[in-house]
């Protein structure tokens, strides 16, 4: 909010020619603040001793992620498996083909 009313009514205006000047003191009828009210200590927070909901629920996300981790890396192993299966399946049939003569 602009205190000036003029550059106020300029800057609603859309285009500033030239830049806005800061007034050097506030206009007379504004009044002045009070001061913001001390604010109150928080309370002690009792110790948990259970678990709360919210770690509970991490909890599960870490559980959940742990177990795709775990997936991930079976996949990996069996496509390493596959795949070194099918490089050998593709050697034995280079080699039968060799013995052929084709």
């Amino acid at each position: 909010v602009l205190a000036d009313p003029d550059a106020a009514a300029q800057w609603a205006g859309g285009r500033l020619e030239v830049s806005l000047t800061p007034p050097s003191a506030f206009p007379s009828d504004a009044a002045p603040m009070a001061p913001a009210p001390a604010a109150p200590e928080p309370a002690p927070r009792p110790k948990a001793t259970r678990t709360s909901p919210a770690t509970g629920a991490k909890d599960e996300l870490a559980e959940r992620r742990r177990e795709r981790r775990e997936e991930l890396a079976r996949a990996e192993r069996e496509a390493e498996r596959a795949g070194r299966r099918l490089r050998e399946a593709r050697a034995e049939q280079a080699d039968a083909r060799e013995s052929l003569g084709t």
